[in-house]
């Protein structure tokens, strides 16, 4: 297999892309860019046969912020991310394991199951409280993680 590069001139275009998320379905994708001074989330979905130019998500639009590392759940109905804006809705707190201020966590990604949420982490056992994932979801708490073992 050689690698090569996805969607010339319309997703890779020597812009700074990252952080990519497709649907379970393959049809359309997220991804971060940096434009100069800000990141922000592009979408595309691929109709009749090919890519549509990227657009910025929607809930991304607000270029004074900071918005990347969009995953999808496994049904594709939503889109998580990390943000520095506020505004468009308010955030969960996921407890402890995950929102502890001495941990930068990055990277999201949500098992297709949804049970399992992994992320990159600054973390380690030795040093703080949350160790690098995976964690897995509490069945009677939809905002409560717990560590795997």
């Amino acid at each position: 297999m050689t690698p090569e590069l996805f969607a010339p001139g319309l997703v890779s275009t020597g812009l700074a892309e990252r952080d990519v998320a497709i649907s379970p379905d393959g049809r359309e994708i997220y991804f971060a860019v940096t434009f100069r001074t800000t990141t922000t989330i592009m979408t595309a979905q691929f109709k009749q046969g090919r890519w549509t130019p990227p657009a910025v998500a929607s809930f991304a639009a607000d270029l004074t912020y900071y918005n990347m590392e969009p995953c999808m759940s496994g049904d594709g109905r939503q889109v998580f991310f990390r943000s520095a804006d506020g505004t468009w809705a308010p955030g969960v707190n996921l407890g402890p394991v995950v929102n502890d201020p001495a941990n930068t966590v990055h990277s999201p990604y949500i098992s297709p199951d949804g049970r399992y949420f992994f992320f990159a982490s600054n973390a380690s056992r030795d040093r703080s409280p949350t160790p690098p994932g995976p964690l897995t979801l509490q069945p009677h708490a939809a905002t409560a993680w717990s560590c795997v073992d």
